[in-house]
């Protein structure tokens, strides 16, 4: 009996120093887990904010070059993808994508459509009486990389060339409004530079290089009216005249600070005369619109005419436009980046009315 009773003790010690081998290993690879997840994550979200930055330059970039040539991102809605190049001191559209160490981005361009039957708003191209916007485009920027697992960060944002200006037919014999132009009798007159082929479109012919068949003899100032100040006609072309054959003054001629403390961004236009109006980021981004006098020789008033504030929260990128009379129109990115037209009334003195007249 008693050797029996020392057996089963033994047996007893071995099950409880296995269970307790297996609770500590367990215990250990759950600890260490929990680690390394939280380096993972604390890894992951790192990433994503560098990803964010890389995305955001895009989009940076992209606003530049919109402002700069629109056509260029005409061009570039092709169904590939696109880098950015900065090398010349602009960006430029250029390659198929950008590498940042682990980093890889890929810009897309993509049409827009509207709905013509309701506000106009965006729509995709299969909803009935979608009709493409030629003044808007989708601009999607793909981060992607692949440490420590495969992920990709995708943003997207509209752009548009706001400032493009449409006709619409008004007055031919066919009457306003018509949809098909293959018809020669619904325009005025086609002297074989307008192309009908598409249904739907009128446009000019492509003529390629080469000059339309229209010249003027600019051999005597008596064949045109100009500025002799500014004109000068020589071996029979007429041609602005220079400081010193062409070249630039080696000096500013004037200059003033509209603004002490910020002015970003600006976007300047001719009022009346000698006035002129400048929309700019001001201090803490916001959307300010100052006037200045500069004379016709480059001197410039000693202050700046009127300023108002035409935004209090963000202004920024504003670019201004006459709309009519002692009205213009500020379009600009305003609160959380969205897209805003704010109106203001300048006087032909420069003088800037208290407060917007609208805005949307």
């Amino acid at each position: 009996m008693f050797l029996t009773r020392v057996k089963k003790q033994k047996g007893q010690a071995l099950v409880e120093v296995l269970i307790g081998m297996s609770l500590f290993a367990l215990i250990s690879s759950s600890v260490s887990f929990l680690v390394i997840d939280s380096y993972n994550v604390e890894q992951q979200s790192s990433d994503i904010e560098i990803a964010t930055a890389y995305g955001n330059e895009g989009f940076e970039a992209i606003r530049s070059i919109k402002d700069n040539n629109w056509a260029r991102i005409l061009e570039s809605v092709d169904g590939m993808t696109h880098g950015l190049d900065d090398t010349s001191g602009n960006w430029t559209i250029s390659g198929v994508d950008n590498m940042f160490s682990k980093f890889t981005r890929t810009i897309e361009f993509l049409d827009v459509y509207r709905d013509t039957g309701g506000r106009g708003d965006i729509v995709v191209s299969s909803d009935p009486g979608a009709v493409l916007d030629m003044h808007t485009k989708e601009v999607s920027i793909r981060v992607s990389w692949n440490e420590p697992r495969a992920n990709t960060l995708e943003l997207m944002e509209y752009i548009s060339n706001w400032s493009s200006s449409d006709w619409m037919q008004t007055d031919w014999s066919g009457g306003d409004g018509q949809s098909f132009w293959a018809d020669a009798t619904r325009y005025d007159s086609d002297d074989g530079k307008v192309d009908i082929s598409s249904t739907g479109e009128i446009k000019l012919k492509e003529v390629v290089n080469t000059c339309d068949d229209h010249s003027w003899s600019f051999d005597t100032p008596a064949n045109y009216n100009y500025d002799s100040d500014k004109i000068e006609v020589v071996s029979s072309y007429a041609q602005l005249k220079g400081s010193v054959s062409g070249q630039i003054a080696d000096t500013i001629l004037d200059v003033l600070e509209y603004d002490t403390v910020n002015g970003t961004y600006p976007s300047i236009i001719n009022i009346s005369g000698d006035v002129y109006a400048v929309a700019y980021t001001g201090s803490g981004n916001d959307g300010y619109v100052a006037t200045v006098q500069i004379a016709s020789n480059g001197q410039i008033a000693n202050s700046r005419i009127d300023v108002l504030e035409y935004d209090t929260v963000n202004g920024t990128y504003p670019s201004i436009i006459h709309v009519s009379g002692g009205v213009y129109a500020v379009a600009y990115t305003g609160p959380g980046n969205d897209g805003y037209v704010a109106t203001v009334g300048i006087a032909a003195n420069g003088q800037i009315a208290n407060s917007v007249i609208d805005v949307l």
